[in-house]
């Protein structure tokens, strides 16, 4: 397994079951989740891209950009905010160069003040590929169509400057309960006095660092569509 690409090509797009049955010899699949979570060379992921995962996202974008967005549009511009290592971003641009005719511009941002952060050196996050340098209020000038926030972090609300953005059309948090988000996030009021509604996914196969074998699924994706 040292040769594996799981542990030391972050280009590489793993299957659930790839993440699932990896193994050391003679080690315990908890073991091996533990190496594989915390203590992969390729860096920590709070959400563990698999290829259901990610194919069930780029169908719910592919969906948005069908029924939300104008046929005139030609261009869509798709902003990640708070990126990190921008494996995710990097993955949806293999799959969402071009669709039904339009241009899809997916723009990876981030402020990287991660790097400095003190959880950082505990998680070892590493970033594989560029960013655009910026926070995510900067990012929004952008003009983008719709915004993907992948584990916010806890006791921050985004959402809010995602909303007051024209041209937002949709937002996709994905997230975990115990993690990201407050109070303001959730809040149906003021979601619907600014003309949004939450709408639930068919995204699948969540893998999260808050998981482990046996037990998956303890990440979400929600989407926020604009009425």
């Amino acid at each position: 397994m040292l040769d594996s690409p799981l542990l030391k090509d972050a280009w590489y797009l793993p299957s659930r079951e790839e993440i699932e049955t990896w193994k050391w010899i003679g080690t315990s699949k908890w073991d091996n989740w533990d190496d594989y979570v915390y203590h992969n060379p390729l860096g920590f992921s709070f959400e563990i891209i698999n290829d259901v995962f990610l194919e069930t996202l780029v169908e719910h974008i592919k969906n948005s950009i069908s029924w939300m967005l104008n046929d005139r549009k030609q261009e869509i511009n798709i902003i990640e905010v708070w990126a990190g290592s921008w494996r995710l971003s990097n993955f949806l641009r293999w799959r969402l160069t071009s669709f039904e005719q339009r241009v899809i511009n997916i723009i990876a941002t981030d402020d990287l003040s991660w790097e400095e952060a003190a959880f950082n050196p505990y998680f070892h996050i590493k970033r594989h590929y560029p960013v655009e340098v910026m926070n995510y209020e900067d990012a929004m000038d952008l003009d983008p169509d719709i915004v993907i926030a992948s584990w916010m972090p806890k006791d921050e609300d985004w959402t809010r400057e995602f909303r007051r953005r024209t041209t937002v059309k949709e937002y996709i948090l994905i997230w975990n309960k115990y993690d990201c988000w407050n109070d303001e996030t959730w809040s149906n009021k003021t979601i619907k006095k600014d003309r949004f509604e939450i709408r639930k996914t068919q995204v699948d196969w969540h893998m999260c660092f808050r998981d482990h074998p046996g037990n998956y699924g303890n990440s979400f994706t929600t989407s926020f569509i604009r009425r």
